[in-house]
């Protein structure tokens, strides 16, 4: 007859090698044990960016994740791509939940964020669920438009602006 217990929560025993016994609370000689060891890891939630976000290039934006279990340091990385490769943020990051980020040059559509465990980073890990945006900017430094600014038919002048980002024609 098949028995279940849920185990629930799963304990903060971080490790490679957990095995179960089972026994019976009466007779402890009747007993069994799992053939073999399995794993206990941690969880990471990526919440901040999770898609739908517009930032611009060269600013700073926190990017906040969710810890369940022990996980002190972090990998933190985006795609450009929706998530088929990766660009590394920071190869380590103390695991505070949270990260203040200068948005890099990466124009794009289908940028996504990923937090992982740096020792687990194939099995622990999570990226945004949808996809975030990341523009150039583009600022205006001529004509002001201030008084007693004035334009003569038929002059020539310079109207100019910085760019931040690599915005490839205006």
């Amino acid at each position: 007859v098949q028995q279940t217990y849920n185990w629930s929560p799963v304990e903060n025993f971080i490790s490679e090698n957990v095995k179960v016994r089972v026994s019976d609370a009466d007779r402890p000689s009747v007993q069994d044990v799992s053939n073999s060891a399995f794993r206990i890891r941690g969880r990471l939630l990526m919440n901040v960016p999770n898609g739908d976000e517009k930032w611009y290039v060269g600013t700073k934006h926190w990017i906040e994740w969710t810890t369940t279990g022990t996980i002190p340091i972090g990998k933190l990385e985006y795609s450009t791509n929706n998530g088929s490769t990766y660009n590394t943020v920071l190869e380590t990051v103390a695991n505070s939940g949270s990260y203040e980020w200068t948005i890099p040059d990466a124009l794009g559509n289908c940028l996504k964020g990923r937090v992982s465990d740096t020792r687990y980073a194939s099995e622990v890990n999570d990226a945004t669920d949808g996809v975030f945006k990341v523009r150039g900017q583009l600022t205006l430094t001529a004509p002001v438009g201030a008084l007693p600014e004035a334009w003569i038919v038929g002059s020539t002048q310079s109207v100019t602006w910085t760019k931040q980002g690599s915005i490839p024609t205006v």
